[in-house]
């Protein structure tokens, strides 16, 4: 930890005198601050006194009340009245989110259609020149990338690979110890290789595909979320192989195959978005639902399929990105011809043979190691030798880019991305609305394509300290892996505040990279001092909270999200993070808050009343206690959201997902409000 002193972060003193008119947000333009000026603060302190009734019968959470207006709200806490005038309203920030290019306006639409005997999703480009496809039946592979043409559907511009679920831009995961069937159901193949079974792609062991499996079956795609400009799904793979896990070498044809429906204990999210007029960013996520650690190996994250012809333009033509053609003729297994290459400006091209058109995959960590794999007629795909693991109960996450076009566009788009990406990254401490001392912990981490060379720290949009990443997190280079500066990407600093106001204060994490994109990562409001007075009476200075944890399950359309005060994840579940903090303690105006469990509908039940629906949910567990409504102590809105095509109850304190939710079906049933 670095320490600071009162003689660094003067500025701090500066904050406190002036106490500026208008609170103004680092990092947002001042044109959307004004918008927001002139919309008056939102105040959710002080509440709308009166019992909060439940929303809907099946609801055992406050319904929301309504927050007065600003004319309305309370002065500065009494213990703080004397310095009510140096303490400004300070509102808690939005999230910065993990977009971070913007994306290309005016939003472009999305469309189904079912014109080529699937349920394809289609996302245009702004300007409607230009779409990306992906495909249901097929665990949302993208299987168009192109011209958009007169009509839905394909036509003969597509530069991708889409003739069944193994081929499109997919990605797939491999574990080096479950390699070939024969080893990989006692997990012996790094021990004991001779157990594998044959090279042939038949024989693949621990391999879920998010296409789907050789069979032919495509992937379960769980959901599909359509916004302007943004096109997510949520996938559940098939293995390759579904013999995979078998002692011996059998295999079965597909028809006869009760595995070949079988689904991989894996989860893999994917969101799709114009950049740039002819640059698709493409967001991964997969979660390992298991508790068996699969240790790094190369992977495909993502594989691009490009076309060979059949359907579509002849991209056989592989290029590094200095422009070198690529050889492709060691020979492999099944009959394929492959070759590894670099390529250091971190992108590769698939090309016709004038180099005219075809399709670039850019890494956003700089990939250089790749593999061409080809068969004439048959097969074209390119992928970076990406190597990293998923841990047990993991998740990892990865940005790639496609950008259609000649090869020379190619290569000035991927300048442009490479050149324009800034960083991003969180601040974990302070908590949200942390109440502090004196002294107040910065800590964090950050990540960028090149290189941060510095980071910010403000408070109330001041300037009060700086410093580089150099602490070593291994646990933020597993969830981002392939990172240069891998593993020291974290920070930590301590600022001294004697003499800074008792008042909230906002504080931001400004990073700037070595080609000088500057960017807010996160920002949390916190408290100097006491905490503030609740209800006209004193608050506990620091009430005491904790972490409550949330898992996800997905199986055939059934989802089901539960919560629990450890981090150990139910057997199954993924691991989500923390999801919210409650008070740990029961007090004046808290609400116990409990989790039951249905069996039969698989799911679990967050509510105030462990009684509730007590016929069907049972063995309530309790997670910690919730305020009946927003106080300073207590800020956040928890709401309880319920789909009954998935059969699933959940709560969340991000607004964002709320959104998200409502567009999948789920309906608000009620509130109470957490630290």
């Amino acid at each position: 930890m670095r320490p600071v002193t009162l003689a660094m972060v003067s500025a701090i003193a500066v904050i406190a005198a002036a106490q500026q008119p208008a609170h103004r947000d680092p990092g947002r333009p001042a044109a959307e601050e004004a918008a927001r000026a002139e919309r008056g603060p939102v105040d959710r302190r002080i509440p709308t006194p009166g019992t909060l009734a439940p929303v809907t019968e099946r609801s055992a959470l406050p319904a929301a009340a309504a927050a007065p207006p600003a004319s309305n709200a309370g002065p500065a806490p009494a213990r703080l009245a004397a310095a009510a005038a140096a303490c400004r309203e300070i509102r808690s920030p939005r999230p910065i989110g993990d977009d971070l290019l913007p994306s290309l306006e005016p939003l472009g639409p999305i469309e189904t259609t079912k014109v080529d005997g699937f349920t394809d999703d289609y996302l245009y480009s702004p300007t409607g020149e230009f779409k990306i496809g992906t495909r249901r039946e097929w665990g949302s592979t993208i299987i168009f990338f192109g011209f958009s043409g007169p009509e839905p559907g394909f036509n003969g511009t597509n530069a991708i690979d889409a003739n069944d679920p193994g081929r499109e831009v997919q990605a797939a995961l491999y574990d080096a110890a479950r390699l070939r069937q024969g080893c990989a159901w006692n997990a012996s193949c790094l021990s004991r290789p001779e157990d594998g079974c044959g090279a042939e792609i038949t024989y693949l062991g621990w391999n879920p595909v998010q296409g789907g499996n050789e069979c032919r079956h495509g992937s379960e795609t769980v959901s599909v979320l359509h916004e302007p400009g943004r096109l997510e799904s949520t996938v559940t793979p098939r293995f390759w192989n579904p013999d995979w896990s078998a002692p011996d070498c059998r295999n079965r044809p597909c028809p006869s195959q009760p595995q070949a429906e079988s689904l991989a204990d894996v989860r893999y999210r994917q969101r799709l978005r114009f950049v740039d007029p002819q640059v698709v960013e493409m967001w991964m996520e997969y979660t390992n639902l298991s508790a068996i650690d699969h240790p790094p190996t190369v992977q495909e994250f993502p594989t691009l399929y490009g076309s060979f012809g059949k359907a579509g333009p002849d991209l056989r033509v592989v290029l590094d990105s200095e422009g070198n053609r690529i050889l492709v003729d060691q020979p492999a297994n099944d009959g394929f011809l492959t070759r590894a290459f670099l390529s250091v400006g971190g992108f590769v091209a698939l090309q016709n043979r004038e180099l005219e058109y075809g399709v670039g995959l850019f890494h956003e960590n700089r990939q250089w190691s790749y593999q061409a794999w080809q068969r004439v007629g048959l097969f074209n795909n390119v992928r970076a030798r990406f190597k990293f693991g998923l841990p047990a109960h993991g998740t990892v996450r990865g940005r790639a880019y496609l950008i259609l076009g000649g090869f020379e566009a190619i290569r000035e788009a991927a300048a442009r991305l490479d050149a324009r990406l800034p960083p991003f990254g969180e601040l974990e401490s302070p908590w949200p609305d942390e109440v502090v001392g004196d002294r107040l912990r910065v800590a964090g981490w950050v990540l960028d394509n090149r290189e941060v060379v510095s980071l910010e720290l403000l408070i109330n949009g001041q300037p009060v300290a700086s410093t580089t990443p150099s602490e070593a997190r291994p646990d933020v280079c597993a969830l981002w892996p392939g990172y240069s500066t891998c593993d020291e990407v974290g920070y930590e600093l301590s600022l001294d505040l004697t003499g800074v106001p008792r008042c909230p204060h906002l504080l931001a994490m400004r990073a700037i990279d070595s080609d000088g994109n500057s960017r807010v990562i996160d920002r949390r409001r916190f408290y100097v001092g006491e905490a503030p007075d609740c209800d006209g009476g004193r608050c506990d200075p620091q009430p005491a909270t904790h972490p409550v944890y949330r898992f996800y399950w997905a199986r055939h359309g059934d989802a089901d999200h539960s919560f629990s005060r450890s981090d150990q994840p139910p057997p199954d579940y993924a691991a989500e993070g923390v999801a919210f903090r409650a008070f740990s303690r029961s007090g004046d105006g808290l609400l116990a808050l409990w989790q039951t469990y249905c069996a039969v509908c698989t799911d679990h039940l967050q509510s105030t009343d462990p009684h509730e629906a007590e016929e069907e949910y049972a063995n309530a567990v309790l997670l910690g206690y919730c305020s009946r409504k927003p106080s300073q102590t207590a800020p956040r809105e928890l709401r309880r959201l319920w789909s009954s095509a998935a059969s699933d109850h959940y709560v969340s304190a991000d607004p964002l997902e709320w959104q998200r939710a409502a567009t999948q079906g789920y309906a608000f049933e009620g509130s109470c409000w957490v630290p």
